[in-house]
């Protein structure tokens, strides 16, 4: 389970990293390590997703210190709320130590991850390419409409693209760009994110013909661990984003909980 927390932190933090001057400035980006994860800071969007601390414990044990420390870090940013995600590994007392600094349990997101069998094949009639610099743009405002995210962070989602270690791919209706998958490789482990499908083309398999290509490209450049987090499927919350990707023969390898921290005013 470790080894798939350290997959997702490398491929997070370097997507900060990869931020160009003019994406840092405008969504007020940090990334540092601390609590034996990584905190992602992008001060100007008020995103959960974006302000987060990835694998807390999972390189070392967690301390009162280490929560006291994230605190005041994301308090220096500007960030009006963040969360964190303890590791599978990080310790029982943690969950009191972050209600006793007023964290408070949101939401749990599960980690999926499958071996190197060959993907099933996907029904779809899409077309599946990967991009370059040229559709990066196009690529961040699909997943910036799809998350509501603002502006700025639409630009900077595209600022990967032909990154090192980096592999961007776009789905296609006819010429029309319809939907749009990311994978980060690091070792012989591959994350995947970014899945993001615009409203007119929903239904149509897009996603299910991304899942499909990726993983079969990732295989012929030697993955042998594929890691993806997505929402939790309950009885009270459909969740189709885990249900397609677990029919690619993902497998929930643990809930990771979500404790989110709002700062007063």
């Amino acid at each position: 389970m470790i080894e798939l927390e350290r997959i997702e932190i490398a491929a997070w933090a370097d997507f900060y990293r990869a931020a160009t001057e003019e994406s840092a400035a405008a969504c007020r980006i940090g990334v540092a390590e601390v609590g034996g994860g990584v905190a992602t800071v992008a001060a100007a969007a008020d995103v959960l997703a974006l302000n987060r601390v990835v694998g807390l414990g999972t390189e070392r044990p967690v301390t009162p210190e280490d929560l006291d420390e994230i605190v005041g870090l994301f308090e220096d940013a500007g960030v009006r709320r963040f969360f964190v995600q303890p590791g599978p590994e990080s310790q029982p007392e943690l969950e009191l130590w972050l209600a006793a600094r007023g964290f408070r349990h949101h939401n749990n997101w599960v980690k999926l991850s499958r071996g190197a069998e060959p993907p099933r094949a996907a029904d779809s009639a899409v077309r599946v390419e990967p991009i370059g610099p040229s559709l990066a743009a196009e690529f961040g405002a699909i997943c910036g409409a799809a998350f509501d995210w603002p502006e700025p962070v639409r630009a900077w989602v595209g600022d990967p693209v032909g990154r090192e270690g980096w592999h961007h791919y776009m789905a296609f209706v006819g010429d029309v760009p319809a939907a749009t998958g990311a994978m980060y490789l690091t070792g012989s482990g591959a994350w995947f994110d970014f899945a993001a499908t615009r409203s007119e083309f929903r239904g149509r398999g897009a996603q299910s013909a991304l899942l499909e290509r990726r993983i079969a490209d990732a295989l012929s450049l030697g993955v042998e661990r594929f890691v993806v987090e997505t929402a939790e499927q309950t009885a009270e919350r459909d969740a189709p984003s885990y249900r397609n990707t677990v029919s690619f023969g993902f497998e929930l390898a643990y809930t990771r909980p979500n404790y989110v921290y709002e700062f007063a005013g």
